[in-house]
């Protein structure tokens, strides 16, 4: 027993107390507004997260992994992946990818990891994920490098595609 008349057997009842009057709180606002929408779907519909998702994933893998041996069909596939603004964006830039490549014999692999929906409304979505990032010169490891990036998305034609990446 403590000075001020507590005990410790009171502690585990008031947070069961706490806990109860929250959900109370929460029922109580779902069932005084049950038609309220949600705008932001990420956690709420899991068949539309886990599609885009997979999305991004294949579309980071498809931006940032190349063989200088294969740089024509890996540039193409990539493309298959891009949004049109990105696409354009891209476009000027891919000579100089595939001319630095074949110079270089540089090769990379991606990992995507920890990739997980930041916002997701019809047809758009946001995410955040961890990617690495392995090249090879020449057939020897070169470099390895992890980095978050902030990677948007948008349905085109029933199916997701990047239309932006940024690196934070």
């Amino acid at each position: 027993t403590r000075k001020d008349g507590w005990t410790s057997s009171y502690r585990p009842a008031i947070v069961v107390g706490a806990i109860a009057l929250l959900l109370v709180a929460f029922a109580t606002v779902a069932a005084i507004a049950p038609g309220t929408s949600v705008d932001n779907m990420a956690w709420v519909d899991q068949g539309a997260t886990t599609e885009v998702t997979n999305a991004a994933t294949e579309g980071l893998t498809a931006l940032y992994e190349y063989n200088w041996e294969t740089i024509d069909e890996d540039l193409e596939n990539a493309r298959n992946y891009m949004g049109p603004e990105l696409l354009e964006e891209t476009d000027q830039f891919l000579d100089a990818i595939k001319s630095g490549a074949e110079q270089t014999q540089t090769a990379t692999e991606v990992d995507v990891m920890d990739m997980g929906p930041i916002r997701l409304e019809s047809g758009r979505a946001e995410l955040l994920a961890n990617i690495n990032v392995s090249s090879t010169r020449a057939g020897v490891a070169y470099d390895s490098v992890m980095f978050p990036i902030v990677v948007n998305m948008e349905k085109v034609d029933d199916r997701w595609v990047v239309t932006a990446t940024e690196l934070k």
